[in-house]
């Protein structure tokens, strides 16, 4: 089972997206028996990556390794945090003159900027992707410096692939440093400076799209506040990192007989082109801003019963630091602390409300719901790209 979340207190609730296609479904029947267990698979595996109907779909099945019934595609639940992130199943137009031959030839970076300010003091977000595997790199800012960033992940290819990457794709302004500009001719790479405002840097600018997007939707659906984007923003590049492209996918049609998986862009980059399992990752991840039970210590020395919280995500890597842990929000203390091993409910944290503006602070329930400053405030982007 791809994508299962513990059941919740009351195991016999149904799920309100899910009420219509219960009530036409009969419970004795083994294909509306399939057709249910599919659709409540599709909606646990969408409220992790937030995806297009068709994207989520075509991707569920290649990690499942089969098809889904063709009703479970045709009648897919409506998704208000998809259309509040403005998420669509159309693939962008690419025409590039010199494809990368190779994984890691060509690399390509850039900064979103214009973040409210996070609960840790974060403002922007340093990002940077492999253009022959579209494997990318997430990395929260507090100021626009971030070339030493760069430079750390340029190492890193480097590690993973064996060279050195030949063009390296920037604007100018905040990457364009000494000490970039250093590395490159110590390297051999060639900087290739955009000109700043006028997206020629097409490939990061194309991921940074999907990347404020599904991190919008992940926002909405738990009815987080803007300061919470720091937990949402490396849940979406990792997410990016191993689900396939709108055009792959469908380039490579629904899974059949004597059809292979493509590969994701980790296992192309990092798993050097082996598959992994990639149901066990999926089964590892939880939604974000679900109540849940964790523990601080590891699962073998646990003797006592979970702490209730309500789970942010993973810790977002650093440079080059990163921490096998979990960010959640302890509920009797309401402070935010780091646990090793957490198990979600399925039941989410925060009221459940409409939130077009994504601007209100979340709040528990029966809280009172928060108004913007002004009627304007919530038509802003959550972050724009330079």
């Amino acid at each position: 089972r791809v994508g299962k979340t513990p059941k919740s207190e009351n195991a016999k609730e149904t799920r309100p997206d899910l009420e219509w296609a219960e009530a036409a479904l009969k419970p004795d029947n083994k294909r509306d028996k399939a057709i249910r267990r599919g659709l409540q698979l599709y909606q646990e595996f969408h409220d992790k990556c937030h995806y297009s109907q068709d994207h989520t779909a075509r991707t569920l099945e290649w990690v499942c390794g089969h098809r889904l019934p063709d009703e479970v595609l045709e009648n897919a639940p409506p998704c208000e945090a998809c259309a509040a992130g403005k998420i669509h199943s159309h693939p962008a137009s690419k025409h590039a003159l010199i494809e990368p031959a190779e994984v890691g030839e060509i690399v390509a970076a850039d900064t979103i900027v214009g973040y409210p300010r996070s609960l840790s003091g974060y403002r922007h977000v340093a990002h940077f992707h492999d253009v022959k595997s579209n494997f990318g790199a997430v990395f929260l800012m507090k100021s626009k410096i971030g070339s030493h960033l760069l430079i750390t992940w340029l190492k890193r290819v480097k590690l993973v692939t064996g060279r050195d990457a030949a063009c390296v794709r920037i604007d100018g302004g905040e990457y364009k440093t000494t000490d970039l500009v250093a590395h490159a001719a110590a390297t051999g790479s060639k900087i290739l400076v955009n000109m700043a405002g006028v997206h020629q840097n097409m490939t990061i600018e194309r991921r940074h799209l999907s990347f404020e997007r599904m991190s919008a939707s992940l926002m909405h659906k738990g009815c987080a506040g803007p300061t919470l984007w720091e937990f949402a923003a490396p849940q979406a590049g990792f997410l990016l990192n191993i689900t396939w492209r709108t055009a792959v996918l469908r380039a490579v049609g629904r899974p059949g007989k004597g059809k292979t998986r493509p590969l994701t862009p980790f296992e192309e980059f990092e798993n050097h082109g082996k598959m992994a399992d990639m149901q066990k990752i999926w089964r590892s991840m939880h939604p974000l801003f679900q109540n849940a039970v964790a523990h601080v210590v590891a699962r073998p020395a646990h003797g006592k019963p979970g702490r209730p919280c309500v789970y942010f995500g993973n810790i977002s890597e650093q440079g080059g630091i990163s921490m096998n842990a979990h960010y959640v929000l302890w509920r009797d203390t309401q402070e935010i602390g780091i646990a090793r091993t957490v198990r979600c409910l399925g039941t989410w944290a925060f009221e459940q409300h409409p939130q077009p503006l994504l601007r209100a602070a979340p709040q528990p329930p029966g809280g009172e719901e928060q108004e913007p400053d002004s009627d304007n405030e919530g038509e802003e982007a959550a972050g724009s790209a330079m």
